[in-house]
């Protein structure tokens, strides 16, 4: 049986890990062979809490360089994030992160290098402002022997910093102020406090004698200052012991306690740093186009059961209203704009008999559309400049197309060359997702192209208000489907009741697809 990759190399890691945490432990004498598993164990939970502190803060950091109009590929933007933690390691003061931040920022053609660097340092400022505030909090609830062990000069040294560095980055970049600002200072809150849950997997022998906000306060103060040396050498994992020397005599139990956590601190940003610089720096095969890149995986994206039901109800949407405009369908021209493999060619032909020409951009994509249905008539175009003469289809659809289109200005190029193609008071018709849902909105911006390369991250939505672009005119517009694309085929039946009672309520406008009519009134 072969296992895959994603099983094979996790287990490989855990066992490199926990070899080298064992290693330093029995050297340093803090355990017997007997306790080599629970402290593991305990290490390896701390490891998780510190990568999703980490992932939280990732998001924190791609959502603040988009307010600044720096639109990264979210996969691109995740590679350089933890790349920028691994070199990090190896400098002091952030020079390593700000400097890889920067150099992959002017590959993506931004190339104020000043600009740069006055908000990647902006962004981090945050950072160390959320851990002050943190730090602040967890001193007024602390012991006095917590708050007498760790200096709280370090605290107010950031707040220094903080203001000074804030002050300049106001009058030198002019930052915007926002309440998305605030957004994603919250969210880096968010991040840097599931790291401090590392205490609860303390030995417990540590939690004993040290509770959750004497830890917490003594943990921001080696926080703000383990990027001054590189990986925090000499001084974090010193100024841990002393500080938890005062609390925790055992000294046994607090060598333990500080090997742990400085292993922890270390392992997630090198390890997928590492894989992460790997990858960016790896020379990768030129594709002008994003779906030629991915047409071999394409189909494998979404789920059978998933993309039938799709191709269903999106079809069943285009026919009803076809008919109720037209007596005889077998006669009509129909575009499918963007239509990838041609699935949706192949099933409008079966159901309508028209003649329904596909429009591709992908060579590959239309390639293997005519392989898998040789009825097909396809061309590779692109939308914006469609090789058709004026009034040339009665109708034409795009499923999920026009929201891949670069920039605004491609959108209404795209509208107005569908216009010009179709005939008067033809019809077009726009399947779009809907992003009037926030949290579905956040979803496909942040989680769903991180894990699917249809989607990049830097998407443009089509707002569903939207009723009139050049000459298209709607009054139409049917919201439908609120089942994820992750679901299995039998939850999929179980629950598709209750997803037709949301679509006909007033809940209706959240769902995940839109479909809206638009007439072409030239």
């Amino acid at each position: 049986m072969k296992f895959p990759r994603y099983i094979i190399w996790p287990l490989i890691l855990v066992l490199i890990v926990g070899g080298i945490s064992t290693y330093i432990h029995l050297q340093n004498k803090t355990i017997g062979i007997e306790k080599v598993i629970e402290l593991n164990l305990n290490l390896f939970v701390m490891i998780s809490l510190i990568t999703a502190g980490l992932i939280i803060r990732f998001f924190k950091w791609h959502f603040f360089m988009r307010l600044y109009d720096i639109r990264l590929k979210i996969r691109k933007s995740f590679g350089i994030f933890f790349a920028s933690l691994f070199v990090n390691l190896l400098f002091p003061l952030l020079i390593g992160e700000v400097l890889t931040k920067n150099y992959f920022l002017r590959k993506e053609n931004y190339k104020n290098t000043y600009r740069n660097i006055s908000l990647i340092l902006f962004e981090r400022v945050l950072d160390v402002m959320a851990i002050i505030i943190l730090g602040i909090i967890f001193l007024v609830f602390s012991s006095e022997k917590a708050a007498g062990s760790s200096p709280q000069a370090y605290l107010f040294i950031g707040i220094g910093v903080c203001i000074t560095f804030a002050i300049f980055t106001f009058f030198t970049v002019k930052i915007r102020l926002s309440y998305k600002l605030a957004v994603s200072f919250l969210t880096g809150l968010l991040g840097w406090f599931v790291i401090y849950l590392i205490y609860f997997v303390l030995p417990a022998e540590t939690r004993s004698n040290l509770s959750f906000t004497d830890f917490s306060y003594i943990f921001s103060n080696y926080l703000v200052f383990y990027p001054t040396t590189p990986m925090g050498i000499f001084l974090s994992g010193n100024y841990l012991y002393i500080s938890f020397e005062q609390i925790v005599k055992d000294p046994v139990v607090l060598l333990q306690t500080v090997i742990n956590i400085r292993i922890a601190s270390i392992i997630p940003a090198l390890v997928m740093g590492l894989i992460a610089a790997i990858k960016l720096f790896k020379k990768r095969k030129t594709v002008d186009y994003h779906f030629d890149e991915i047409s071999d995986e394409y189909t494998d994206m979404i789920p059978e059961h998933i993309r039938e039901r799709l191709i269903q109800r999106k079809c069943s949407l285009i026919i009803e209203d076809l008919k109720q405009k037209h007596r005889n369908l077998e006669g009509l021209t129909g575009l499918d704009l963007g239509g990838g493999k041609g699935w949706y060619t192949s099933r409008l032909i079966d159901l309508t008999g028209a003649k329904v020409i596909l429009v591709e951009r992908s060579t590959g994509q239309a390639k293997d559309a005519l392989s898998r249905d040789p009825r097909i008539m396809a061309v590779v175009a692109d939308i914006e400049e469609l090789p058709f003469g004026n009034n040339f289809a009665d109708f034409a659809f795009s499923i999920n197309v026009f929201h891949h289109l670069e920039e605004r200005n491609a959108q209404k190029r795209a509208f107005d060359s569908v216009s010009r193609v179709l005939k008067p008071e033809g019809s077009f018709y726009l399947h779009e997702m809907n992003v009037h849902n926030i949290f579905f909105k956040i979803y496909m911006n942040y989680f769903f192209p991180l894990v699917k390369t249809i989607d990049e991250g830097i998407e443009l939505w089509i707002d569903p208000k939207l009723a009139r672009a050049g000459n298209f005119l709607s009054d139409r517009i049917i919201y439908f489907t609120f089942l994820p694309e992750f679901i299995g085929k039998r939850m999929m039946k179980l629950l598709e009741p209750l997803e037709r009672r949301l679509e006909n309520s007033s809940f209706g406008k959240y769902s995940a697809h839109y479909f809206r009519v638009f007439e072409n009134n030239k």
